[in-house]
């Protein structure tokens, strides 16, 4: 696999937490609409270029404390960012081939983005 782009942005928010109810029904939570913003100027900063085909999406996490965590969950909110951004132009199946969240220990607290080629099939 070629890299292609790696990407820092502020530790994403848990898809349990993207989401809250209201009187008009679900509407994106306080949280998240504050690290949607945070998020994607941390991005824009970056000069992130679309990539053209199908990749694979590592992501590189760093909690920012000791809070039990599923990695995973933490997926949909970057994923999502990615594709507002354009830097993949979609987060299906034919365009992303997997994404594999793993924590790493020792960094500042954050994500960061790995963007590679993915292998022909």
């Amino acid at each position: 696999m070629t890299e292609l782009a790696r990407y820092a942005i502020p530790f994403p928010v848990s898809v349990n937490t993207m989401y809250a109810r209201s009187k008009s029904g679900i509407r994106k939570s306080d949280c998240y609409k504050a690290w949607i913003s945070e998020a994607g100027w941390e991005l824009r900063i970056q000069r992130p270029r679309p990539t053209i085909g199908p990749v694979t999406v590592g992501l590189e996490l760093t909690a920012p404390d000791d809070r039990r965590r599923d990695a995973d969950n933490c997926a949909k909110s970057v994923m999502d960012l990615l594709v507002t951004h354009r830097v993949i132009s979609d987060d299906n199946s034919q365009i992303v081939r997997w994404v594999k969240p793993e924590w790493v220990r020792g960094r500042k607290p954050g994500c960061v983005i790995v963007i590679a080629q993915a292998d022909a099939p």
